[in-house]
């Protein structure tokens, strides 16, 4: 061995700090990779510990739940709606037996308090000893492809109805409860116009029971009065997410029924000349009224406006026609009782 040469031992220590900066660089520049993977991951990404404490989140998840990484770093979140715990724990003791979850459908809030409907597929965490650590899922948000499917399948039931029914009471009746399939609500009303009058009517109620439906049905009130008013006059729909801060909110129909509004949602029933109605719906379940909601409900009075006012027409015409066979078969008894009274000789 010569005395340049490097001993053996101090050849291995630097082919191991070799490979360890090699490893050291490898898995940095791997992370950089999954950083950038995760930023630029349209679905939300969710990580954390066995105790449930976040570890991280992705930008998705901050901008579709609205909680920020600093916010949550360390701690639980709490979005399981109520109703969904057991389901939750299902699911979590299905991923710890299959080590993976695929497809999961379920759903969870928002920081400001809207419900989503979430796909997870998810899998577990394992430390350097090959032990789970925790967990990581991905949260599809679902809920607008889900509601558009929803919406497709009950304007097509609508549809398929509409020229079924003769009488103008069961078509709103049948579109009244698919509203309220459509979107969650407390109750949903349709009003119509009383043109001669310039009055809105309850012509339909969705709410609670039959004595709260005649309660509306006894309501008119001026059709410039009131959400409902001011979107049939304007033709624009409109949201009160807090009906107590609404200058022009008509405070009575609360008082004359056991209706107590929190927040509500008006969009018009439009031919192409005019409005002919609104359809209101009012106290959402989880959260406030958006765009979605407008849009959903809008696209049901775009559909339903002709076949009401065609129905409507026809009730019309309908009701003057038996006037006229009344007035006729009325005329016919006066006409043979004078007929019958010139041909009697008149006693002195």
């Amino acid at each position: 061995m010569k005395l340049t040469d490097k001993p053996p031992a101090f050849k291995d220590e630097q082919n191991a700090e070799k490979s360890a900066t090699q490893l050291y660089q490898e898995s940095r520049m791997a992370k950089n990779r999954l950083n950038t993977l995760l930023k630029f991951l349209p679905d939300p990404v969710f990580a954390f510990s066995l105790d449930n404490t976040v570890e991280y989140i992705n930008p998705a998840f901050e901008r579709v739940f609205g909680w920020t990484l600093k916010e949550v770093k360390g701690k639980n979140i709490t979005f399981i709606p109520d109703h969904l715990i057991d389901q939750a724990k299902k699911g979590t003791k299905q991923l710890y037996e299959h080590r993976a979850v695929h497809d999961f459908e379920t759903q969870r809030y928002t920081k400001d308090g809207r419900i989503l409907d979430i796909l997870i597929n998810g899998s577990i965490l394992y430390d350097e000893h090959n032990k789970p650590a925790g967990q990581v899922l991905i949260l599809r948000d679902m809920t607008v492809e889900k509601r558009m499917a929803k919406s497709n399948q009950i304007m097509f039931r609508i549809s398929k109805a509409l020229h079924h029914y003769q009488k103008l009471g069961d078509l709103i009746a049948l579109i009244t409860r698919e509203i309220q399939k459509l979107i969650s609500v407390e109750g949903t009303f349709i009003l119509l116009a009383d043109e001669l009058k310039d009055q809105l009517y309850f012509f339909s109620a969705q709410y609670r029971n039959l004595e709260s439906e005649k309660k509306f049905k006894k309501i008119r009130f001026p059709a410039d009065q009131g959400v409902s008013g001011r979107v049939y006059k304007t033709g624009e729909p409109i949201m009160i997410p807090d009906v107590s801060k609404c200058s022009f909110f008509l405070r009575r129909v609360d008082e004359e029924t056991d209706l107590v509004t929190r927040n509500m949602l008006s969009v018009p029933i439009k031919l192409k000349d005019r409005a002919i109605g609104v359809v209101a719906v009012v106290n959402k379940h989880h959260g406030d009224f958006d765009t979605t909601d407008t849009e959903l409900l809008s696209m049901v009075t775009g559909t339903i406006a002709l076949p009401i006012e065609n129905t409507r027409i026809h009730e019309e015409l309908r009701k003057s026609y038996k006037d006229l066979k009344i007035l006729n078969n009325a005329k016919d008894k006066v006409i043979n009782h004078l007929a019958h009274e010139l041909k009697t000789p008149v006693s002195v």
